[in-house]
């Protein structure tokens, strides 16, 4: 590998690791009404479950426990585009010109579609749930920012992260050069509207995208000019260059405010609801919160050497002690308690929760590991009882 992607690849490991929620840990969107996540290419509703597999779009519907394409024509192949074999693919479940998926989501019975014909350009398709009906809804020059943030779906709007790459004269986009986002598109009429400043610092991202009533709030994260990946003391220096704030937008009005300077804080942002922030300290000691009404301080409870707290329903899931062999712990914002879960050891943190769901990837009987689902209950109680995605 060269040393430019070596250099991007650690950048972004980084990124996420010590600042930014990473994919192996879980976000609660219990309260959204539905999601997509554009990294693992699923989108989860009340309905069921879409997946794009070897660039053809299926669909797991929870009321029938069948997975079929979304394609309601009879006798389709269901082949995606080839240049040499398919140049014109009529299979509803694909896209025009190998176009990629950037994000799929599912919202009041229809299916929505976020793709690319060209660098910093998406085109969103709806159509119905059977795969018929295709149209373009939206166009806008932002692309969906594919890290581990995932769009939100809620009263009548998607809700994302935009990215959008400096072009060299080659007309190749710069990775490390870019602007980001928070936008939303209205599923009626197509409108693409910027909720954030944009945001273009020096290694900057952004994360951490939530939603609880009319309150939308993100992290932004950028380092210092000063900061170089490549040195050998690049983590000493990470927490001396790095810097990240809490945002809130008020949806009722489109206004964004800077609600906490997270360098303030002695810890690291793990996770928030609709009332307070998480932390877990520097010493990965205690896990403690800041509300979000007053931002007052309390310590919630303590371990030794806690590692990944996550909102999983009425509490927090975590590991400590660092064992990373299935052992977890639950514990319980209603009794105060702290309980042990053993889980899977060829089982990763789970990547969503959506309702009563948990989505997370796990090895089955074939020794490769598979998207899958479990209900939160059995989750808890230590089964596997999964449903496989792919």
């Amino acid at each position: 590998m060269e040393k430019p992607a070596v250099y991007l690849m650690f950048i972004l490991i980084l990124i996420v690791t010590l600042f930014l929620p990473s994919c192996s840990k879980e976000h609660d969107h219990s309260h959204a009404h539905s999601i997509a996540m554009p990294f693992d290419l699923l989108g989860i509703s009340e309905h069921g479950v879409l997946e794009v597999i070897d660039d053809v779009l299926w669909f797991h519907d929870f009321e029938s426990g069948e997975k079929v394409v979304l394609c309601n024509k009879p006798d389709c192949p269901h082949e995606p585009y080839s240049r040499d074999t398919n140049p014109n693919p009529t299979c509803l479940a694909v896209l025009p010109m190998k176009n990629p998926f950037n994000a799929v989501g599912m919202y009041e019975n229809h299916v929505y579609i976020f793709s690319s014909d060209r660098i910093n350009h998406t085109i969103v398709y709806k159509e119905n749930l059977d795969g018929d009906g295709r149209e373009v809804l939206a166009e806008f020059d932002w692309e969906i920012y594919k890290t581990y943030e995932n769009v939100v779906f809620q009263d009548g709007h998607a809700y994302f992260i935009g990215n959008q790459f400096t072009i060299d004269d080659e007309g190749l986009p710069i990775d490390d050069k870019k602007k980001l986002v928070v936008a939303s598109l209205d599923l009626k009429n197509g409108d693409f509207t910027e909720l954030s400043a944009v945001r273009d610092d020096h290694l900057s991202g952004i994360g951490t995208l939530r939603i609880f009533a009319d309150k939308l709030y993100y992290q932004h994260v950028y380092f210092n000019e000063e900061m170089d990946f490549m040195a050998e003391d690049a983590i000493e220096k990470i927490k001396l260059y790095g810097h990240a704030q809490m945002y809130e937008i008020d949806l009722a009005t489109n206004k964004e405010k800077l609600i906490l300077d997270l360098d303030q804080e002695n810890g690291t942002l793990q996770d928030l609801d609709g009332k307070y922030l998480y932390f877990l300290s520097d010493d990965q000691k205690k896990v403690s919160t800041v509300s979000l009404n007053d931002f007052s301080r309390k310590t919630l409870f303590e371990g030794n050497e806690i590692s990944q707290p996550r909102i999983l329903g009425d509490g927090i899931v975590y590991s400590q002690d660092n064992l990373y062999d299935g052992t977890l712990y639950f514990y319980d914002f209603n009794t105060n308690k702290t309980t042990k879960i053993k889980r899977p050891e060829q089982e990763t943190n789970p990547l969503l929760a959506y309702d009563d769901w948990i989505v997370t990837s796990a090895s089955i009987d074939d020794g490769e590991f598979h998207n899958v689902l479990i209900k939160r209950k059995d989750y808890l109680e230590g089964k596997d009882n999964y449903i496989v995605l792919n």
